[in-house]
């Protein structure tokens, strides 16, 4: 098998048994090592969720300069005791023991010990085949898959779910609408994506062929019907759905039918075909158009089956609602006491404002007393200062002027000079 990435100039080193590098050349053992996991990851694998180790692995990589890979299992070792590979019964059986550090998804100490034992090293002889026929789990590939799907019922289911059966689906309409079915390879593929979602990132709950969607930004809607588990109830909405998209489709096909069944009946007319034909083709349209109501009525049922369902939960979240409710109610009325005990409080009240009122009324009439006081030895202030000066301007006004003003003596002069005539001179 050719590479893009194994480098052409080590590729004898690592087609061949390079276990004894470890002791003898540790840095080209560790470079044979890392340029593999590079390869299997990052190429192999890239697409894969899931490896089958075993000869078919080795025919697989084999290579007609050098054969198949001598040493391929301390790669496989070191890619599961690091997290990367896991194997298929372990996953799902231990899933939930799973953690995710720095980005990348590990097992805990508890579950990789287990894992290293020689009982679960890849290699089981020194004689070709040497590899354990054993599936693996590939995670790095079920992480970035992960991320379409998950926005996928993100979008599609979560942000769109209005009531509880909106979360509820059979395993086929789910893959669906995730676009899972699509997007994997086969139902193994499949089986793991929905363990990874359920045990690992408690998106769903899945028991048996029911799907439910239980992911934090619906658990509001979860929790008013019993919690994130899978119950009867779910399975028969569930079964309803799955029948309604069943009849959806069959309608969709009988219309397309029809259609054609009228083109056919047409054209026999205008061709002036063979009664019989004719007959028979009208017989066929007939027949088509007959099971058409009957599945339109199925439908029917269905659909209102279907409401009458989602009607009664939700009539059992109101009733738990009011009973709830109900509770706090008399919880809150147990606080308060009895009603002889809350009149005894306000007459209390009553008593204590009417005190209070009488307080401050006799501390109203001292505090007037001495405002009153105040403001006559204000206004005496006010009327002593106003006869001060009052009495100043009297006095002001009867002092009399004895000198003029500057200008009065020439005015005088030149009136003088006025009253006198010039006096000519004599001849």
């Amino acid at each position: 098998m050719e590479s893009k990435i194994l480098p052409r100039s080590r590729i004898p080193s690592l087609y061949s048994d390079f276990r004894q590098l470890q002791e003898l050349n540790p840095e080209g053992y560790e470079a044979n090592v890392r340029s593999w996991k590079h390869f299997l990851l990052d190429q192999l694998l890239l697409d894969d969720l899931i490896l089958q180790c075993g000869h078919g692995l080795l025919k697989r990589l084999s290579n007609p300069e050098n054969g198949e890979p001598r040493s391929l299992d301390v790669v496989l070792d070191a890619l599961v005791a690091d997290g990367s590979i896991v194997a298929m019964d372990h996953f799902k059986s231990n899933n939930k023991r799973w953690t995710q550090i720095s980005g990348a998804i590990t097992w805990t100490l508890g579950a990789i010990l287990p894992m290293i034992s020689a009982s679960s090293k890849t290699r089981i002889s020194e004689r070709q085949p040497y590899l354990r026929e054993q599936s693996y789990v590939v995670l790095p590939t079920v992480e970035r898959k992960y991320v379409p799907i998950e926005k996928a019922i993100r979008h599609r289911i979560c942000q769109n779910a209005t009531r509880y059966s909106d979360l509820v689906f059979s395993r086929r309409e789910f893959l669906a609408i995730t676009s899972m079915d699509t997007q994997l390879k086969n139902s193994d593929e499949v089986d793991v994506m929905l363990a990874y979602m359920e045990y690992h990132k408690k998106l769903i709950t899945i028991r048996s062929d029911t799907v439910k969607v239980c992911s934090n930004d619906v658990s509001m809607i979860v929790t008013k019907f019993g919690g994130f588990g899978v119950s009867e109830d779910d399975v028969c909405i569930a079964s309803l759905k799955e029948t309604k998209s069943q009849l959806n489709a069959q309608v969709a096909n009988l219309e397309e039918r029809i259609r054609i069944s009228k083109e056919l009946v047409s054209m026999s007319v205008q061709q002036c075909m063979a009664k019989d034909i004719q007959k028979t083709r009208l017989r066929t349209q007939k027949l088509l158009e007959k099971n058409m109501t009957v599945a339109c009525q199925s439908l029917q049922s269905v659909e209102q089956l279907l409401n009458e369902v989602e009607l009664a939960m939700d009539n059992v979240h109101l009733k738990n609602t009011f009973e709830n409710s109900r509770k706090a109610l008399m919880k809150i009325s147990t606080l308060l006491g009895d009603v002889d005990e809350i009149e005894e409080i306000m007459e209390d009240i009553k008593a204590e404002n009417l005190r209070n009122e009488k307080i401050g009324e006799i501390l109203g009439d001292n505090l007037d007393k001495q405002a009153d006081d105040e403001l006559e030895r204000e206004l005496e202030k006010m009327g002593t200062e106003q006869e001060a000066d009052t009495d100043m301007v009297n006095r002001l006004a009867g002092l009399k002027i004895v000198a003029g003003s500057p200008e009065e003596p020439e005015k005088s002069k030149d009136s003088k000079l006025e009253k006198e005539p010039l006096q000519e001179p004599a001849a």
